[in-house]
């Protein structure tokens, strides 16, 4: 089994925060969350309380095969309304259109690969709506044949670092310096030496493409991920 890096939108320990991050206007806040779920179902349903329209976007490290369906992925979440309706499910991001209190829980693909239950950690940040995007950072690696590229980024405040790892390929490639961010809701693109780097979405959802004039490779993210936020 495999860590593997899911997009989900759930409620921290500590929901409180959520309420004052909404409605503060604040940036980005991010708190630490875990729990567990069982193979096939869904961990409990933990209320979200937001004092106006957010967006919620989580990522969360679980336990489980790297094998799912392409809608949801082996790890997604549902969102539901305060009657305990499903609003989405598979999404890693939620835009929440007015204040009230939300459900949400992670989420598992039955797979015989997997234990009976599953553990899952990771982060959780509440933003305004319609937030505008100033970072993208992370590590993310793909399938690229028998091998694991990973794609390690750095944009914030101005600066871009990108590297390039493939070592099965004898792949490494990376700038610090005359690399371009451009940043948008749920996308990513750095480009400069030659070489273009194209990240989007979140999570299981996550896919990363990457051209140069020696190496190209394009794939859904499999380990980690970049959070584009």
């Amino acid at each position: 089994m495999r860590a593997l890096l899911a997009g989900s939108a759930l409620a921290v320990l500590a929901v409180a925060a959520f309420a004052a991050f909404a409605a503060t206007g604040l940036a980005a806040e991010t708190v630490s969350i875990q729990g567990s779920m069982p193979n096939g179902g869904c961990g409990p349903v933990q209320p979200v309380s937001t004092a106006g329209p957010s967006r919620i976007v989580v990522h969360v490290s679980a336990t489980a095969a790297e094998n799912g369906p392409p809608a949801t992925g082996p790890v997604y979440t549902q969102i539901l309304n305060s009657s305990g309706g499903v609003l989405a499910s598979g999404p890693t991001a939620y835009n929440a259109t007015s204040g009230g209190t939300y459900g949400v829980r992670v989420c598992s693909t039955a797979n015989p690969e997997n234990t009976s239950m599953l553990q899952y950690n990771g982060d959780i940040a509440v933003l305004p709506p319609a937030t505008l995007v100033s970072a993208a950072t992370g590590k993310a690696g793909i399938r690229h044949g028998a091998a694991i590229a990973w794609f390690t980024v750095n944009a914030k405040d101005g600066h871009v670092i990108m590297r390039v790892d493939d070592a099965l390929h004898k792949v490494h490639l990376g700038a610090s310096t005359g690399l371009k961010a451009t940043l948008s809701v749920n996308r990513a693109v750095i480009s400069g030496h030659g070489m273009t780097l194209v990240v989007t979405g979140h999570g299981v959802q996550q896919r990363v493409a990457f051209h140069s004039p020696s190496y190209s490779v394009s794939g859904l993210v499999v380990r980690n991920g970049i959070t584009i936020a």
